[in-house]
């Protein structure tokens, strides 16, 4: 009778000890400075050592196409999405780093400027996502963390993860 139900994502943690990192045999899976975990597709072999070792289940093999509404051809947003991965490797989610890194080429700050932030977050109705610099004490999120008592999903796995749930 005291049961809740919570309805969560699950996109790409972006942890900081992550386990997909670390077991990637061609290194296509790797940390970037700014705390994104990323996946060079032209690198992966398709191995999916990092979905097996990621335990947050939050990868995918990419086999073939799948689109949303079968027989209608892909949408413009997967045809955008499509054509960063190849058949043949794993996905996840990459918090639209292409937005982020042009953005920031261009002066602009991620989480504050719509064009350096990932576009769920910016699309989000409910505006129920934000997105920020975690090392800043002063930044949106990390206040939002700070009041809102934030939480990491499973932090005994010991990944960190860099994404948090208010």
């Amino acid at each position: 009778p005291a049961v809740q139900r919570s309805i969560l994502q699950v996109l790409c943690k972006h942890c900081e000890e992550a386990a997909c990192v670390k077991v990637c045999p061609t290194g296509a899976t790797e940390k970037r400075p700014d705390g994104l975990v990323a996946i060079d597709h032209s690198q992966c072999i398709g191995c999916r050592y990092c979905m097996m070792a990621c335990p947050y289940g939050s990868r995918h093999f990419y086999d073939k196409e799948r689109p949303l509404f079968p027989g209608k051809g892909l949408t413009p947003y997967e045809e955008i999405g499509y054509r960063q991965y190849q058949v043949g490797t794993v996905m996840k989610c990459n918090f639209c780093q292409e937005r982020i890194d042009e953005g920031i080429d261009q002066g602009l700050k991620p989480g504050i400027d719509r064009e350096a932030t990932p576009a769920c977050v910016n699309s989000c109705i409910g505006k129920a996502r934000f997105f920020g610099d975690l090392e800043d004490p002063e930044s949106e999120v990390s206040q939002l963390i700070r009041t809102r008592q934030g939480r990491q999903l499973h932090p005994e796995f010991g990944t960190e993860p860099g994404v948090y749930y208010l």
